[in-house]
């Protein structure tokens, strides 16, 4: 009677809104095509048709989500995570940028003090060089070149203790670059004495960005909590179907039903 293949076409277009007290409301319109295929025309006149409705939907939660209490708390939960994770980067990026300049700050420190030990060890060299001239000729004690000897030793020593150091430094500060080795071929900015006393002691403003982000995480989960207390209330709403019909062989004359009274479509009630 209805045929042996029933091919159904549906397009729909709309947009739907969420609002934060509750009410869930979707505005659409439809367009379906039937088609009936090998049916009886004493029994079924019209084997393909058009069915077009603008339709409205709307729905309201009157216990699990009272009045858009669920929906506030997902709002509100999704803005403190993001803030959370917003003042984390923050603070994230700051640390990287503090232990950048302290990186720098210290392998150019570490740098002048190679050389401070360089010079030094230059230094008690030509002692020990001396003492040894005098010891030779009589003129000064064998202690006294011993000692200069031994104080030679430490000062060499110093000496690549601080070239390892600086090794260090340096590949820590090329680790922060993405770079692999031990050497720096850039120039890097000296700091004098009076340029560490001139430097001012920043000014604390505020509440830190970490502590911000802990602050919002703890609002998230708040909310997360009383989503989780929500989802296990009952759930009763109350929901209306509003629609207007048209149905036709022809799609312009089913769209043009569609926008007239003849054939509306209503429910209203209450759902558990």
């Amino acid at each position: 009677v209805t045929g042996d293949r029933t091919a159904v076409s549906t397009y729909s277009l709309g947009f739907s809104k969420q609002t934060s007290f509750g009410l869930k409301a979707a505005l659409s319109y439809n367009i379906n095509y039937y088609y009936f295929h090998g049916s009886n025309p004493l029994f079924l006149a019209n084997s393909a048709y058009y069915q077009n409705n603008p339709e409205l939907d709307l729905s309201l939660s009157l216990w699990q989500n009272s009045f858009g209490r669920q929906t506030r708390a997902i709002i509100e939960a999704t803005e403190a995570k993001n803030l959370s994770s917003a003042y984390a980067n923050s603070y994230s990026s700051k640390v990287i940028l503090s232990n950048s300049e302290m990186l720098y700050w210290q392998l150019s420190l570490t740098r002048d003090f190679v050389k401070i030990q360089q010079a030094n060890l230059e230094t008690v060299q030509k002692i020990r060089d001396w003492n040894k001239r005098r010891v030779s000729l009589h003129l000064a004690d064998e202690v006294d070149l011993l000692q200069s000897e031994a104080n030679l030793k430490m000062k060499q020593m110093d000496l690549e203790l601080a070239i390892d150091e600086a090794k260090t430094v340096t590949r820590n500060f090329n680790t922060t670059r993405n770079i692999q080795s031990d050497e720096l071929t850039e120039e890097l900015q000296n700091i004098t004495v009076e340029e560490v006393l001139a430097l001012a002691v920043p000014e604390r403003k505020g509440i830190r960005d970490d502590v911000s982000s802990y602050r919002e995480a703890s609002v998230a989960a708040v909310a997360n909590a009383k989503l989780s207390k929500d989802k296990n209330a009952p759930t009763f709403d109350i929901f209306a179907n509003l629609s207007l019909n048209g149905r036709d062989p022809g799609l312009d004359q089913s769209f043009k039903q569609s926008w007239g009274g003849n054939y509306p479509y209503t429910i209203v009630g209450l759902k558990e």
